[in-house]
């Protein structure tokens, strides 16, 4: 998955968002091993 945000703020406000939290358990439960996160500003 690729996740493009305009500034952080947003970026801080999407991964602590419940809904982002709950998939995120979700693929925990089903066996996400890895995961890769890159942050680059321009």
């Amino acid at each position: 998955m690729t996740v493009r945000f305009e500034a952080l703020r947003s970026l801080e406000n999407y991964s602590l968002h419940p809904n982002h939290q709950e998939v995120f358990a979700y693929l925990k439960e089903i066996g996400l091993e890895d995961l890769i996160v890159v942050d680059l500003e321009f």
